[in-house]
């Protein structure tokens, strides 16, 4: 189980998670959110949930990031809402072999900042 949480503060954020990964019996450490500028876009980001899935998911965060033309929060959260939701209804989602369907959710935070060019 991952543990993850963000916190705002004053115009800024602070986010913190846990660093093992498992993988059956196996447990290693991995840098599970890392700050990077993606496009025009400062983000952090960080999830929990079937590895393969939450990889999956912010590979496709950042190649959406690297492509949007979003220049106001409103338009990015509207946009993130539209790749969320058409992750979950992709086929190859639907039908990731899970033993519940819930388990195919994804938790976890984002941050992201428009960069003033």
């Amino acid at each position: 189980m991952t543990l993850i949480a963000a916190f705002k503060c004053g115009p800024h954020a602070v986010l913190c998670a846990d660093s093992q990964e498992t993988c059956g019996d196996y447990k290693v450490s991995v840098a599970k959110i890392a700050p990077q500028r993606i496009g025009a876009f400062d983000v952090a980001y960080g999830g929990s949930g079937i590895g393969p899935l939450v990889d999956w998911l912010g590979d496709r965060v950042e190649a959406w990031l690297s492509q949007s033309l979003a220049c106001t929060s409103e338009a990015l959260r509207l946009e993130l809402e539209a790749l969320f939701t058409a992750f979950y209804q992709d086929p190859a989602v639907q039908a990731y072999p899970v033993s519940d369907p819930g388990d195919r959710t994804v938790s976890g935070v984002i941050c992201v900042r428009v960069i003033q060019l």
